[in-house]
């Protein structure tokens, strides 16, 4: 073969994925468990936020509480398959889909 030929040909193995990434990979994950755990809670006592009456406001509350819990698992599929496909750009959108989130319900409700 010539070394125009080897040139063209696909590499065996793709390039390695950096140390950091799986251990800031891993850090995420037990944030976002730890996330999850304390947004199905938040989930479970939803519906008291009616206690105080029916309003447009107490239905995008229960709403954003609901869906919080599907949003973190979400996020956490969204960065784990881009860490896995080599797609290394989903990782901070799927960082930033709940902190976005956070941000929207705060200044939408304060």
């Amino acid at each position: 073969m010539t070394a125009l030929a080897d040139a063209s040909l696909p590499s065996a193995l793709p390039a390695p994925r950096p140390q950091w990434l799986l251990v800031a990979m891993i850090v995420l994950t037990v944030g976002y468990a730890a996330l999850f755990c304390f947004a199905l809670l938040a989930a479970l006592v939803s519906p008291m936020v009616f206690d105080s009456g029916e309003s447009t406001k107490t239905w995008s509350a229960f709403f954003a509480f609901l869906f919080f819990p599907v949003l973190v698992l979400l996020a956490l599929a969204l960065a784990w398959s881009g860490f896995g496909f080599r797609r290394y750009l989903l990782i901070p959108i799927g960082v930033a889909l709940p902190i976005a989130y956070c941000l929207v319900f705060w200044f939408a409700f304060s």
